[in-house]
């Protein structure tokens, strides 16, 4: 019967049986150290943030499935400003969270006739601690969270992930650095190689980068200069590339600290 059920639900949104998963896992979303500026065009404005798996017992979720904040995490502040300085507070749930390479990091835009609405020039978010996302339902995901997993998620594993991976020392902190220079960077076409070579500058200050260790600004710096070379010997298509490979592999030495550490069933 479970079959059936699932057969005809894949047929009704034109999904093969085979693509029929299992609802994928939690994700922390990890605290922010200062307002994340987003990327504006004419059809949204965005930024993607550092997360983490939750659950090495589910699945990472599908490349851009939507995510929203579990109920009772109002800790993610979303600030559009306008050209004459006033700050307007933008609603979360007028914004689309979206998985990016499976559990590392999180889209998140807004949609520019939302800001159009309130004259803003630009937003930025602010991400608290233990900020827990779920999975939106999908007709094609199969075996749901129970209640017992969304409390285990959002309540004693996520003061674990808090511990060991939003406070997860020099890696925490490259992958910090290596997100705000990748987000620093257009998601597509060709940048030029001035602007690849000044993007360091462009993006730190000297008072920014007072609030890292100095191993994570050596070991991000080094990082950067590793992608430089990679572009101009064309052993990696794009630097945006390179660096958000950097800041990914930082997240996975954190995650299986953090696995190790989470009661198993």
């Amino acid at each position: 019967m479970r079959v059936s059920r699932l057969l005809v639900a894949a047929a009704l949104i034109g999904v093969p049986l085979s693509e029929a998963v299992a609802e994928p896992q939690f994700l922390g979303l990890l605290a922010t150290n200062a307002a994340k500026p987003f990327t504006c065009n004419e059809k949204e404005c965005y930024v993607e943030l550092t997360s983490f798996c939750m659950e090495p017992g589910r699945s990472s979720p599908r490349h851009l499935s939507r995510y929203t904040p579990m109920s009772g995490n109002d800790a993610v502040q979303l600030v559009a400003e306008t050209a004459a300085g006033e700050r307007i507070a933008i609603s979360a749930a007028a914004a689309t969270f979206e998985s990016q390479r499976g559990f590392a990091a999180v889209r998140i835009s807004i949609p520019a006739a939302k800001l159009a609405e309130v004259k803003a020039t630009r937003v930025s978010a602010e991400i608290s601690e233990r900020v827990t996302l779920a999975p939106l339902p999908a007709v094609h995901h199969r075996r749901p969270h129970k209640p017992e997993e969304a409390i285990a998620a959002a309540g004693p594993n996520r003061d674990i992930g808090t511990q060991l991976v939003d406070k997860g020392g020099t890696p925490r902190e490259v992958a910090d650095l290596m997100s705000a220079l990748y987000n620093a960077l257009p998601e597509g076409g060709e940048v030029a190689r001035d602007k690849q070579l000044s993007l360091w500058a462009d993006t730190f200050s000297a008072d920014a980068l007072k609030g890292y260790s100095r191993g994570a600004v050596r070991e991000a710096e080094s990082q950067y200069r590793y992608c430089l070379g990679r572009v101009e010997s064309h052993k990696v298509d794009t630097l945006r590339g390179c660096l958000w490979r950097a800041h990914d592999q930082q997240i996975w030495t954190l995650n299986h600290r953090y696995w190790n550490a989470i009661p198993r069933s």
